[in-house]
């Protein structure tokens, strides 16, 4: 058997098999993994008189996002985890109801920042 055979080994605390593979000491393995992020910042127009105005016409962030996937007919797809009291992960949301969401955010006055995040790996 060669050293690039895959090797069974049986596990014994689950009874299954674990399959582990051996590479070649001899071959040379070329990985590079790069990670790119660009924050952009869009400080909303409104004078501060006029934000605060708007800050009480809002109840919450978090209601105008749930009242805009409802309108958008997305709420049965969505999936959202709270990573933090402000923060969010969400699955199931269209780009277009994001963006519905940003621009009724951007109507109370509210800044936008858009954060991307980009990671490739090359390897051989």
């Amino acid at each position: 058997m060669s050293l690039l055979t895959k090797l069974i080994s049986d596990t014994e605390s689950n009874g299954q098999s674990d399959v582990l593979e051996y590479k070649n000491p001899e071959t040379k393995s070329d990985e590079i993994t790069l990670v790119m992020e660009t924050v952009n910042e869009h400080p909303s127009p409104m004078s501060e008189e006029l934000k605060t105005e708007k800050r009480n016409e809002l109840s919450s962030l978090e209601e105008l996002f749930h009242q805009v996937v409802e309108e958008k007919g997305e709420a049965d797809s969505l999936k959202m985890s709270r990573n933090s009291t402000s923060e969010f992960e969400v699955e199931g949301l269209s780009n277009m109801t994001l963006h519905s969401f940003i621009l009724k955010a951007e109507e109370f006055g509210k800044n936008i920042t858009y954060t991307k995040s980009l990671k490739v790996k090359i390897s051989d």
